[in-house]
């Protein structure tokens, strides 16, 4: 049994056993991206007398007959563009493409990330060198008034012992 068929056999079983199925159930079911899922669960709701509540599909009955033998004949379609290269290949393209441009975002963003870091780390080094120009300042401030008044007692004592 093929990856198509068994998928038709699995929803088949679902839509068999349940008056509502959830998007995601659905979704996985059908090995469908969200967006194209999106893009078609309301179609098929309409086409099919589907309900649509919040994120679960209530099933019609009396068209999940319908429904299978759609998606049936879609991937036999589907199939038939593998061989000719479109189809689903086509949406394993867009599916590469939509991975190497999350994979550049993601290196963007970690690039982003160690800049922001560095400049971080450089502000921070400069930051402590000035506390230590300043702190070097100050002591340098402290010891020139300490050494005035040392010579200013130096020249007191001196005009004393000179009196």
């Amino acid at each position: 049994m093929s990856a198509d068929k068994a998928t038709i056999e699995k929803l088949k079983k679902i839509l068999q056993v349940s008056d509502r199925v959830k998007f995601d159930t659905m979704r996985d079911a059908l090995n469908m991206d969200k967006k194209s899922f999106n893009s078609r669960i309301f179609d098929w709701a309409v086409e099919f007398n589907f309900r649509i509540n919040e994120d679960v599909v209530v099933i019609n009955k009396d068209s999940v007959d319908d429904f299978i033998d759609m998606l049936d004949s879609q991937f036999e379609t589907w199939g038939k563009k593998e061989l000719s290269g479109t189809g689903k290949i086509e949406h394993i393209k867009i599916e590469k493409v939509v991975v190497e441009k999350r994979k550049k975002q993601e290196e963007k963003t970690r690039k982003d990330a160690e800049e922001k870091a560095r400049k971080e780390a450089e502000k921070r080094k400069n930051q402590e060198v000035e506390e230590k120009a300043k702190r070097k300042a100050q002591l340098r401030k402290k010891f020139q008034f300490e050494a005035n008044v040392l010579q200013q007692i130096i020249f007191q004592q001196l005009i004393s012992n000179n009196n």
